[in-house]
């Protein structure tokens, strides 16, 4: 190996371009696979944080289904994120899922509750 040509790991060990790019990329799925699974823990937490005096104006559940809808257009579109989440993957799914419902369901119960005001105050 032509040592002109080469690059140094982080150990300071001399490697080749090819195997230096590759490095590259496996470091950047990493990070992007633990995004991912960071940003499907925070629509959970979200929805929690809907059903508090936060979500004036439902701006918090509002913010929990557009992440939640995000983060799986994100893992639908990206399948070699799917696999390489491995594990992670299910619990992941389920988490955005159930935040979803818990974010979108103060919604449900204020529209619902408008509705039956309105039924009610007719009569």
């Amino acid at each position: 190996m032509d040592p002109s040509t080469a690059t140094y790991d982080k150990g300071g060990n001399l490697m080749c371009r090819g195997c230096a790019a590759r490095v590259t990329i496996a470091e950047g799925d990493l990070r992007a696979v633990g995004s991912l699974v960071s940003s499907a823990i925070a629509v959970p937490v979200l929805g929690l944080l809907s059903w508090t005096c936060v979500n004036q104006l439902a701006i918090v559940s509002i913010l929990t289904l557009a992440s939640g809808i995000g983060w799986i257009l994100m893992v639908a579109r990206a399948d070699e994120y799917r696999k390489r989440m491995g594990s992670k993957y299910v619990p992941c799914l389920v988490g955005v899922v159930l935040g979803m419902l818990m974010g979108f369901a103060p919604i449900v119960l204020l529209g619902l509750s408008l509705v039956l005001k309105v039924l009610f105050e007719t009569r």
